[in-house]
């Protein structure tokens, strides 16, 4: 060890109180220990948040969506046969979406209605609350199948809120009206009124979204629509979701007009770019603590040299160079910054750790996208936040530095 830092060290040591450091020194320790544990805890939750929406948003949107200039593709099969071919596709199936009217003895809701089918391409995400949604009406369908009446209604899946509002459980008997181009072109005539049969419920998380959609088998929609074998899109989920721009390029040249491929970045662009500005706003707010914290480095450097300018004469008349007085003090306040940030650190796992484990704040699910805290952690969040501190540990150190080289060593003698 160099005497620079051994000097350093023995700075640190208080004379009067015999403590490892001085009272000065521990504030100067505390508060970027407090600004480093704030940050690595809120930036571990923003990164949470941010994940954790994503995999909600898409864990049952489509990564690629095929649509038609018409609204409807009537050689979907074609269409999924050439995607099988299409490396990057891990699943792909057709579906058709339609607005319709639901009215039960409650309440009447205007909701977005999807048909889906179990033929699909690939499988769906084990999460997938549309998995179980689809396996549910393929069993209700067979079922029905069985008795072969045609009396037998069309089995419905609306999301949990949505099920809510309208005070409706499995087995129970909802009214609906399917509004449609010829519905609304014709203003002669009302749309009739339907009846379908509630077989079951999802929750994706998303609040917003289970509340205004529901689901039905897409053979069932077709011929309620009468659209033979048409659907209205086909929706596409990657092995790689970012390689979604590259793979709707790909399928917009293969397929040509009138078909067209839009990818989730576009759909879900807004979102995410909103996601990063928050999560990057954040860290700019939260290392301001740091800043402020690592100021009082400079105060705790400043009245050292003020203290200790007879040691720094008698250190140069000794021969010590001004690069190694400048040192010391240098050594001093990236021991401290060092100290605050490696505690802060900890003290910020810990408390994501806590997070994790126990329900502090519970969230409405109406409003959050969840309805605990969301911890993640991200190594070159740590790296940025620690490497952060240490540059401005290593700034706060340059002035008290400058000024303790300059001292003259004849002045620092006759003038302690």
């Amino acid at each position: 060890m160099s005497y620079e830092y051994f000097i350093a060290i023995r700075y640190l040591f208080s004379k009067k109180t015999k403590t490892l450091f001085s009272l000065t020194s521990i504030l100067s320790v505390a508060g970027v220990t407090l600004g480093v544990m704030v940050l690595v805890a809120v930036i571990a939750v923003m990164t949470g948040a941010e994940y954790d929406l994503k995999d909600r948003v898409l864990a049952d949107q489509p990564h690629v969506l095929i649509l038609h200039a018409d609204n409807r593709i009537e050689d979907s099969l074609r269409i999924i046969d050439y995607l099988k071919d299409v490396q990057e596709v891990d699943r792909a199936a057709p579906f058709i979406h339609t607005q319709v009217m639901l009215r039960s003895k409650k309440a009447m809701v205007g909701v977005m209605l999807k048909g889906i089918s179990e033929e699909i391409y690939g499988s769906d995400p084990a999460h997938s609350p549309v998995k179980s949604a689809r396996k549910k009406l393929t069993e209700y369908r067979n079922e029905k199948t069985l008795e072969a009446s045609p009396r037998i209604l069309p089995g419905i899946i609306l999301g949990a809120p949505l099920a809510e509002q309208l005070n409706v459980k499995a087995g129970d008997v909802l009214m609906y009206t399917l509004f449609s181009r010829k519905s609304q072109q014709s203003m002669s005539r009302l749309p009739a009124m339907r009846r379908a049969r509630v077989v079951g419920t999802f929750d994706s998380g998303l609040y917003e979204m289970d509340k205004s959609l529901a689901c039905m088998h897409i053979e069932d929609l077709q011929k309620i629509m009468s659209l033979g074998k048409a659907v209205s899109a086909i929706e596409i989920r990657l092995k790689e979701m970012f390689d979604a721009p590259d793979v709707a390029q790909k399928i917009r040249e293969d397929l040509g007009y009138p078909y067209w491929a839009r990818d989730w970045t576009r759909t879900h662009k807004t979102l995410y770019r909103a996601l990063n500005h928050q999560k990057s706003m954040m860290f700019v707010i939260l290392i301001l603590i740091v800043l402020v914290a690592c100021f009082s480095i400079t105060s705790v450097l400043i009245m050292m040299v003020m203290e200790k300018r007879k040691d720094i004469a008698i250190l140069k008349a000794m021969g010590a160079s001004d690069a190694s007085i400048g040192k010391i003090f240098v050594a001093k306040g990236m021991l401290i910054a060092t100290t605050g940030a490696l505690i802060g650190t900890g003290l910020g796992f810990a408390i994501c750790a806590v997070l994790q484990r126990y329900s502090f704040v519970d969230l409405p699910k109406n409003i959050y996208f969840f309805t605990t805290l969301p911890v993640r952690h991200q190594a070159l969040d740590v790296i940025v936040i620690i490497a952060s501190t240490l540059l401005i540990g290593f700034i706060a150190t340059l002035y008290p530095a400058i000024k303790a080289l300059k001292t003259s060593p004849v002045d620092g003698i006759r003038n302690p």
